[in-house]
This record gives C-alpha cells, sequence and structure tokens, in this order.
C-alpha cells in the first residue's frame, strides 16, 4: 500500500512540474535527487559509525535502505517554488 501512495504521489508531482519545466530540466532533476539521498543515506550512516561508541554502530552500515519517501522532499519543494500560490486540499477536505 506504501508504495501505491509513493508512485501515486510521484504521478501527481512528476506531471504538473514536467509541464512547466520541460523535459529537458525535469528529468535530469528527477534522476539526480535519487542518486543524492543514496548518498546522503551512506554518509550520515558512517558518521554514525564513526563518532558512536555504541557497540551496534557497524549493524548500521549492513542494514539496507529502500528510501523512496525521502526522494518526495525535493519535488515538494520544487511544487512549492513552481505552484505557490495553489491551495492543496488534504484528503480532499481540508486547505
Amino acid at each position: 500500500m506504501h508504495i501505491i501512495f509513493n508512485l501515486l504521489l510521484l504521478w501527481w508531482l512528476g506531471s504538473e512540474l514536467e509541464r512547466p519545466l520541460g523535459t529537458a530540466v525535469f528529468q535530469p532533476y528527477f534522476t539526480c535527487l535519487r542518486g543524492r539521498s543514496a548518498l546522503i543515506y551512506t554518509g550520515s550512516a558512517i558518521v554514525y559509525a564513526l563518532v558512536s561508541k555504541k557497540a551496534d554502530a557497524a549493524v548500521t552500515l549492513s542494514i539496507p535502505v529502500t528510501g523512496a519517501s525521502i526522494g518526495h522532499f525535493r519535488p515538494f519543494g520544487a511544487y512549492g517554488l513552481v505552484f505557490g500560490e495553489r491551495i492543496v486540499y488534504f484528503m480532499f477536505f481540508f486547505p
């Protein structure tokens, strides 16, 4: 169920953002955000393992993360910049 809503949100945001930005700008922007999210997670896990005095710090590096949800923050920010005056309804009822 979680992956369905992730994909739906990417479809809603992506289709709206691609129109004003154009495919030539949107495609590199969108593909780049996945790589950055992976690098940020890996870097923070390494820093945690080096700084932490806990015995389970090495376990943090061995846990795989498939963080599709973190990739939504960048399109959210772009959507807010491009369509800042739009009213977005929560659950289709509450602005």
